[in-house]
């Protein structure tokens, strides 16, 4: 998530965004567009919490060194549960 998220503090703009995909080599020639398909999807989805990603409370976080709870809020987030 954390590549994804510099992206989306940056000033890519959601324009580009090189993914490293390849097929699997014993991929059938009919489903060899498949891997390309589910690294967007992926992508698009880590682009969506990135986006919800709470700066503020990652800095009071560090600031008190509550590293579990940090962990906590970036799990729950992937998680989809918050």
């Amino acid at each position: 998530m954390e590549a994804v998220a510099v992206k989306v503090r940056s000033s890519y703009q959601r324009q580009l965004a090189g993914l490293d995909v390849k097929a699997m080599r014993t991929t059938k020639d009919e489903d060899s567009y498949k891997h390309l398909e589910t690294s967007l999807k992926v992508f698009k989805a880590l682009e969506e919490k990135a986006d919800r990603f709470d700066y503020d409370f990652q800095k009071k976080c560090v600031e008190n060194r509550d590293f579990e709870a940090l962990e906590l809020y970036v799990m729950e987030l992937l998680m989809g549960l918050k």
